[in-house]
C-alpha cells in the first residue's frame, strides 16, 4: 500500500501535470470459520480400523463467486488417513478421501464485478471411528479469507512546473 499524490496547490504560478492510473483498491478484508464434517468409508479392499494413526491434509480451492455483501469460496480438502486395521499382518493401512467445502465470508461493498483473493487453512482435524470399524467422522476447522479489491482510475500528480526554483524529485 502507497499513499499517491492526487494534487498540489497554494503557490501562484504552479502547474501540474496529471494523468490516469489504474489500480486496486481494497475494498474489504474479512475471515470466517467453518467445520466440515464428513463419514468417510473404508474401501472394501481394506481391513477395519482399530485406530486412527495420523493424518495428512492438502486444500485445494475450486473456485470463488461475489455476490453483494459476500464472497463464496469453494474447494476441496484431500485427506490422507493412516490407521492401524484390525488384521494380524500389515497392520497399519492408508485411505484417500476427497470432501468438497464450501463457505460464504460477509464482506459490505462488495459486488458481483469486483476481484477476490482468497485463502483458506486447516486449523483442526479430528476423527471418531464407528463402532463397525468400516466408516470414521472426519471434523474438520477451516479458516477462509478474503480480500475484495475493485479497480479504480485515479488521477495521479507526475509532474508539477511553473515555479522558478521548484526542484521535483522522482
Amino acid at each position: 500500500q502507497i499513499r499517491i499524490i492526487t494534487d498540489v496547490s497554494g503557490i501562484p504560478g504552479l502547474k501540474v501535470v496529471k494523468e490516469a492510473l489504474r489500480a486496486e483498491d481494497v475494498l474489504g478484508e474479512s475471515t470466517s470459520q467453518v467445520i466440515v464434517q464428513s463419514t468417510l468409508d473404508v474401501p472394501t479392499e481394506k481391513p477395519d480400523i482399530v485406530s486412527i494413526i495420523d493424518h495428512a491434509e492438502e486444500l485445494q480451492l475450486t473456485g470463488t463467486v461475489v455476490i453483494p455483501n459476500k464472497v463464496i469460496v469453494k474447494g476441496t480438502i484431500t485427506l490422507r488417513t493412516i490407521y492401524e486395521g484390525r488384521t494380524p499382518y500389515q497392520t497399519v493401512h492408508v485411505m484417500h478421501h476427497e470432501i468438497a467445502f464450501e463457505q460464504f465470508v460477509e464482506v459490505p461493498g462488495a459486488q458481483p464485478d469486483m476481484s477476490v483473493y482468497p485463502s483458506v487453512s486447516i486449523e483442526f482435524v479430528a476423527f471418531d471411528v464407528f463402532p463397525n470399524g468400516r466408516q470414521v467422522t472426519a471434523r474438520i476447522i477451516l479458516k477462509v479469507s478474503v480480500k475484495v479489491v475493485q479497480i479504480r482510475t485515479l488521477q495521479v500528480v507526475t509532474a508539477v512546473t511553473g515555479v522558478p526554483g521548484l526542484k521535483v524529485i522522482k
